[in-house]
């Protein structure tokens, strides 16, 4: 269903109050939303990522993309009963159409009602940073001369460059060029293959992370 239309301008802030929290959120816009803020009262910010963020996920495990649009997901089905803030900050002028859709509730799909959380965090040029307990994990600013050091599950280090990233994504999603370095441990048949990441960057820049966690008190870190 439609959600909100955003207010058209560069840098205005459209605000959707809701009393549930929707497994989905969509739109298509020509240039890309600069922001989306979730906030649960009671719980904290679900999700708080910029335009590099959204475009990293936002065709994280589709098997197909319409042109320009976004698709993220904020939980694993309806959650209902909860006070929420959606913040949505436009880049230009233009007024698209949020949609939000929820198939079923976790309870139905025999789960524990969780969200899908997403962060940025600051990698520093010249040492290692260290990752786990993702459900993706997105480098959108990674450079040819940076690496990462990637550990599976049964033990096994892999090290990964740049490119690599896309190959492995192509096994997930539809979306794959530049600048989607991601990796996907979520998707059926890689769900939780990789244990931890250590990136190697020569310049500082932002990784961007997405994690589920269980419905209540949301971690900061």
């Amino acid at each position: 269903m439609k959600l909100v239309t955003l207010t058209s301008g560069v840098g205005v802030v459209t605000p959707k109050d809701l009393n549930y929290l929707p497994e989905i959120l969509e739109w298509v816009a020509a240039t890309q939303l600069t922001g989306l803020k979730v906030t649960v009262e009671g719980d904290g910010v679900t999700c708080d990522i910029d335009a590099n963020g959204l475009n990293a996920f936002r065709g994280l495990a589709d098997n197909g993309q319409v042109t320009n649009g976004s698709r993220i997901q904020l939980t694993n089905g309806l959650i209902s009963n909860k006070v929420v803030t959606l913040e949505f900050t436009n880049s230009a002028v233009q007024a698209p159409d949020v949609y939000a859709n929820s198939e079923e509730t976790p309870t139905k799909r025999g789960m524990v009602p969780s969200y899908f959380q997403y962060l940025k965090q600051k990698a520093f040029g010249g040492q290692p940073s260290e990752y786990d307990n993702f459900g993706a994990i997105a480098f959108p600013s990674i450079a040819a001369a940076d690496y990462l050091n990637v550990e599976f599950a049964d033990g096994t280090i892999q090290k990964f460059e740049r490119q690599e990233l896309t190959f492995r994504l192509q096994e997930t999603q539809n979306e794959v060029n530049t600048p989607i370095y991601i990796l996907d441990n979520i998707s059926p048949g890689v769900t939780r293959s990789i244990k931890s990441v250590s990136f190697y960057p020569v310049a500082d820049q932002t990784v961007y992370i997405m994690r589920v966690i269980p419905a209540g008190p949301v971690p900061v870190t």
